[in-house]
């Protein structure tokens, strides 16, 4: 399992452990939406790392995308998931699976938009994490 994996599954786990979250999007917290997903529900999208050096121990700096889809009548059910989801990871501990540590967990950008459907709205959260191992 590589460090990226690592943090996706932690991320993944705290996402549907938190109350915050639960109470928006009940059970709908999902690495990859299944075919018919009930609206809203929140997914984990693209990760991108680059090597980040580090003394001592490898350094990975590593963004990570989790997406939320609503319908548009339910705009302001997307805004709470977006920020239960800020509020579950900025500055969190995500517990990692060894040999793997996150050192720095940051939300660093939320955005909501319209898609091309028309009937449906998305919200996006990117999280930057400093990973050690």
């Amino acid at each position: 399992m590589s460090a990226e994996t690592a943090f996706s599954e932690a991320v993944l786990a705290r996402l549907i452990a938190d109350a915050g979250v639960s109470a928006v999007l009940g059970g709908r917290v999902h690495a990859i939406a299944p075919g018919g997903a009930a609206f809203p529900f929140l997914t984990l999208g693209r990760g991108v790392s680059t090597p980040a050096g580090g003394t001592g121990a490898e350094l990975i700096d590593h963004r990570l995308t989790v997406h939320v889809y609503a319908r548009r009548d339910d705009a302001e059910r997307l805004a709470a998931a977006l920020s239960a989801i800020r509020a579950a990871l900025h500055n969190a501990a995500p517990d990692l699976a060894a040999p793997y540590r996150c050192v720095l967990c940051q939300v660093v950008y939320a955005d909501r938009f319209a898609t091309s459907d028309s009937r449906t709205v998305q919200g996006l959260v990117r999280v930057r994490a400093m990973l050690e191992g």
